[in-house]
């Protein structure tokens, strides 16, 4: 028979990845802790390390979240500063603090169904070949406008006599192969 706790432990793992977050559990200092990933809206990767792993945890990452904080740490790395302005990483990590918000209040109700997050675009990067084969795409990255993947493009020098620039339009939570 398993112990209360570990039925705990079980019923927030699948809570939380119920609500599309990767739990990975592991043991420290003879405690259940738990790194789960997530990406926010606009795809950055975001890890969060619960120790212990408990919803009261989890509680307190959200609480202390802050938006102002993670803007700064990401806009260090100068690919994600050529990739987002300061305006749609505001609007992302909004967006995810509500998200885990919502999480957490869908917690405490019983479970329930989340809310639907609208439909939203997203242009996909790539540097290619002049013969624009498949197997020659090169990633540079995901972008909320086309205008945006563009300029992406242009501030890198991606156009070149020898490559092309592939700019996909795709709905986000789709899956297909384009």
């Amino acid at each position: 028979m398993k112990s209360p706790k570990s039925k705990e432990v079980r019923s927030l793992v699948d809570t939380l990845e119920k609500h599309d977050l990767c739990v990975y559990l592991t043991k420290q200092d003879g405690k259940v802790c738990a790194e789960v990933e997530t990406f926010t809206g606009y795809g950055v990767n975001m890890i969060i390390w619960l120790s212990p792993f408990s919803l009261k945890e989890f509680k307190r990452y959200v609480e202390d979240f802050d938006v102002d904080e993670q803007i700064e740490m990401h806009r260090e790395d100068e690919r994600y500063k050529s990739a987002f302005s300061i305006s749609q990483s505001l609007a992302d990590f909004t967006a995810f603090k509500e998200r885990l918000e919502e999480i957490i209040e869908n917690i405490e109700n019983g479970g329930g169904e989340t809310k639907t997050i609208p439909f939203r675009s997203a242009f996909v990067l790539f540097q290619t070949d002049i013969h624009m084969s498949v197997t020659s795409r090169v990633f540079f990255g995901v972008f909320d406008s086309f205008e945006a993947a563009d300029k992406a493009a242009k501030d890198n020098n991606l156009h070149s006599h020898d490559s092309e620039v592939l700019i996909l339009e795709t709905e986000t939570n789709k899956f297909e192969e384009q």
